[in-house]
């Protein structure tokens, strides 16, 4: 396979990664769907970047909608807790949420987030792992060994994983996230609020596990589709 090849099959998989990430956060009522219908032709992602911008969809692609979402999760979940984002303890640095992943195998993908402490929305940004300034949130696209791609999630302290497809082009049109705890958390960044919500299982369906870890995924995907790579 040529370079070329493979450069365009990854920004393919990048392209849908994306779209498909949007279609789950849409889903769970954090982030309103930007009806678009002109289509986006790109090389590379930096292209793929450059025009998100021209269409001004970079400030507001995945940014969240102006609703009252305490109302939706009074309607869709049982509310836990409420707690601050704005308070250091309910958050992980940087620094610690590359080690969080880290110490779970997640060594290989790059960290992102897309807040800063103060709530404000300032686009795709990787951590330095170094650093000790805190976000509210933090994301990693994630190719397991058996080709499954794997989106995972880090929301104040709380980690999830979700499936997206794989390397063959074959994405998932059930939506499964799994977590080492049955109580999600939500950001909502227009109040600097975490919500520890349990969502009603027609909304959603928390598939709870012992440790979110490199291993514990390959295991997962080999049952739903992945592939032993030679």
């Amino acid at each position: 396979m040529t370079k070329t090849k493979k450069i365009g099959i990854f920004l393919g998989f990048f392209i849908a990664a994306l779209v498909l990430g949007f279609l789950l956060l849409e889903n769970l009522g954090i982030i309103e769907r930007i009806d678009h219908e002109e289509t986006i032709e790109t090389k590379s992602a930096k292209e793929l970047d450059q025009a998100l911008r021209a269409r001004g969809l970079d400030k507001n692609f995945f940014k969240q909608p102006e609703k009252d979402l305490e109302k939706y999760f009074q309607e869709n979940s049982e509310i836990i807790e409420k707690l601050s984002a704005k308070d250091p303890s309910n958050s992980y640095s940087e620094r610690e949420a590359d080690q969080v992943l880290r110490e779970r195998g997640f060594k290989e993908s790059p960290l992102v987030y897309r807040y800063d402490g103060e709530g404000n929305y300032i686009g795709e940004t990787e951590i330095d792992g170094s650093k000790k300034d805190i976000h509210p949130s933090y994301e990693m696209d994630y190719y397991d060994e058996t080709g499954i791609l794997w989106s995972i999630r880090i929301t104040g302290k709380n980690l999830t994983a979700s499936p997206i497809g794989d390397d063959q082009g074959n994405m998932f049109s059930k939506r499964m996230i799994f977590s080492e705890d049955e109580i999600m958390t939500s950001y909502d960044s227009k109040t600097g609020t975490f919500y520890r919500t349990k969502p009603k299982e027609k909304v959603l369906k928390v598939n709870r596990l012992p440790l979110v870890d490199k291993e514990t995924l390959g295991k997962i995907s080999k049952e739903i589709g992945g592939h032993e790579k030679n």
